[in-house]
């Protein structure tokens, strides 16, 4: 007995814990994509370098082969956490889904419209013009805003191509469209395989031209009704995704190792393109919690804003964003 006691005295003044506490790890079922994304590369760094065990939580990681089959999985209870467009999600809630926001992940930099055309100096160029752009995803919406908040109505005011990432990249080659709307990683790979491409707006710098402040493409997303019954895991989770920023934006070679080596879940991503856009700004993880009050009030901007520039119907309800604490 006293050796127990010594050993457990010993742990407790080194900071290591018991052996029963270093095994409660709560799980966590995590969606990703089958396909190139962003929300893969939490999963990578987050298993790659341990960042569930370090917030006493065990992450498990689901892959999905679209968008829609990701949140039909989140709807169903398969995963717990995900990663959507606040849009998305507000959309989500309103259908009547169990899915609430509990945090930010990624600054809206993540967003470039490039073009190759000498004659299209500037976004209001594109009038008149072919844009490719996947018109189903945040990343155009947010551009869309910005058009309309300029005066310019893609859906009218250009020869608007709906096309995945790779469709638009190719478009651009070719020279079959003016100009697209990338996102990371897909933005990177564009620049590295057309040099004379160019950036005529950042998504960013629209965001402030309409809002003032700071947004976010994407957003940590929970099953809510996991939520309620896990409210001490949440702020642990939110830890959890500062880490990953934390090891994305500081070390962001070791970063790309990880998310490169094709160890993990992403597959197929060129080396050194994920620290190329930490480096260019171009991806940018900036994790907050939704209570955090500034925090709180931007979000609720954007959802406004989504519905002030009608790419909402209107606000979602208030338990649409997890306000308080949980854990309190």
């Amino acid at each position: 007995m006293k050796t127990v006691f010594k050993a457990a005295a010993l742990a407790a003044v080194m900071g290591l814990g018991t052996v029963t506490g270093a095994a409660a790890q709560d799980k966590v079922a995590l969606g990703v994509f089958s396909f190139p994304s962003l929300s893969n590369t939490t999963g990578d760094l987050i298993k790659g370098k341990h960042l569930d065990t370090a917030n006493g939580l065990d992450v498990s990681t689901v892959a999905f082969g679209s968008p829609g089959a990701e949140y039909a999985g989140l709807a169903k209870g398969e995963i717990n956490l995900a990663v959507l467009s606040p849009f998305q999600l507000a959309k989500m809630q309103s259908d009547g889904l169990p899915v609430a926001l509990y945090g930010t992940l990624i600054g809206l930099a993540n967003i470039q419209v490039v073009t190759r055309n000498p004659e299209v100096k500037t976004f209001m160029d594109l009038k008149g013009r072919g844009l490719a752009a996947t018109v189903a995803f945040s990343e155009y919406q947010y551009v869309e805003v910005y058009g309309r908040k300029m005066g310019l109505e893609l859906r009218k005011d250009t020869n608007l191509v709906d096309a995945t990432t790779a469709l638009a990249q190719a478009q651009l080659a070719a020279g079959r469209v003016d100009a697209a709307v990338l996102w990371e990683p897909s933005a990177t790979q564009a620049m590295r395989a057309m040099p004379d491409l160019r950036v005529i707006l950042r998504g960013d710098d629209a965001w402030k031209a309409v809002s003032g402040g700071p947004g976010w493409d994407v957003v940590l997303s929970i099953d809510s009704n996991w939520a309620k019954a896990h409210g001490s895991v949440v702020p642990r989770i939110v830890k959890m995704y500062q880490d990953y920023q934390n090891v994305l934006m500081n070390t962001p070679d070791e970063a790309d190792k990880i998310i490169t080596s094709g160890e993990y879940v992403s597959k197929g991503l060129p080396a050194g393109s994920i620290a190329e856009a930490v480096r260019a700004k171009r991806l940018v993880a900036d994790v907050h919690p939704s209570w955090d009050p500034a925090t709180n009030k931007a979000l609720w901007q954007i959802l406004q804003i989504g519905v002030d520039y009608k790419e909402m119907a209107a606000l979602p309800s208030r338990d649409a964003v997890i306000n308080e604490n949980p854990a309190k």
